[in-house]
């Protein structure tokens, strides 16, 4: 007799279902669309993007360790509202990026390695005679104590048990649901509060021109780092600096910088500039500066003006 999964129960027990924080190692990429030991990214039988992610490593101490293995997600966009898993995953990890092609979408999921993310864990067990997927630990016969048991024995063959694995059922955004917490729902919220108490326009103008500013910045990093692994291969590893003014300071090595040929830079430049300075509605006085992460000296950049 071959059981379908693990002989020890306590070996196999996926955690408690419920929301958990987990965050994953990087994705790989070989250019290729066929997933593979080098390769996290493939096709849907529908032609659409899809990327399998490394195991998700739970960090809340009551999931002892575990590890949600073989999460797939497709990039087809959802019918009854907008995005599409891989978005879902993207803004979990608080990247509120809107990649316009296939090339940045990839870009940003790779970013995403070591950020955590909250997601929402529920019991699967898969039945590989019937092709039968059962779903929910509810569904589960319960054990001596009343809980439920991590398997389901086989309706045909008893000897046979299907092992429960821990599963994603949906990832949790990290800004909020639609109308709550949300910029424009704070603003609602604090305008509201200043007229009650009476407080200028003047204030209550400067909170409008305040409030979009730290989810305009993120969308400016975000978008910066992305153009950044397009640019340069292999892909640098910079510290971003952002000042109170909106300017960026990208620190780097200079050996990483002039890697890119010389009569090149001035496009790569411009090109990362435009990134962080399209994010930000055209302010004045902002710019942005490569400079050397080992001295500090200026290494090249342009002004979004």
């Amino acid at each position: 007799m071959t059981l379908s999964g693990p002989t020890s129960e306590d070996d196999t027990r996926p955690p408690v279902e419920g929301r958990y924080t987990g965050r994953i190692g990087a994705i790989l990429d070989d250019g290729s669309d066929t997933i593979s030991s080098t390769n996290s990214f493939g096709r849907t039988a529908e032609g659409y993007l899809k990327v399998e992610l490394p195991e998700i490593e739970i960090l809340d101490q009551a999931a002892n360790g575990y590890k949600v293995k073989y999460t797939r997600l497709s990039s087809k966009k959802y019918s009854n509202r907008n995005g599409s898993q891989v978005m879902d995953f993207l803004r979990a990890c608080g990247m509120d990026v809107r990649p316009k092609t296939e090339a940045e979408l990839r870009a940003a999921l790779k970013l995403t390695a070591g950020r955590p993310f909250q997601f929402q864990l529920v019991w699967e067990a898969y039945n590989k005679d019937t092709q039968e997927t059962i779903s929910g630990a509810a569904n589960f016969p319960k054990d001596g104590n009343n809980q439920p048991q991590p398997f389901i024995r086989d309706e045909y063959d008893t000897s046979k048990r299907w092992f429960a694995n821990g599963k994603v059922r949906y990832f949790v955004s990290a800004f909020g649901n639609p109308g709550e917490g949300s910029a424009w729902a704070g603003f609602k919220t604090g305008f509201a509060a200043l007229v009650v108490i009476g407080v200028g326009v003047l204030l209550a103008e400067a909170l409008l021109l305040s409030t979009p500013e730290a989810a305009a910045v993120q969308s400016a990093r975000d978008a910066v780092q992305i153009s950044l692994i397009e640019s340069f291969t292999p892909a640098l590893s910079p510290r971003l600096k952002v000042s109170k003014r909106g300017s960026l300071e990208i620190y780097v090595k200079r050996s990483e910088f002039e890697a890119v040929p010389f009569p090149d830079r001035p496009r790569t430049v411009g090109r990362i500039s435009s990134a962080w300075c399209g994010n930000l509605g055209g302010l004045f006085f902002v710019s942005v500066r490569f400079r050397d992460v080992r001295t500090g000296e200026d290494l090249g950049g342009e002004n979004c003006w």
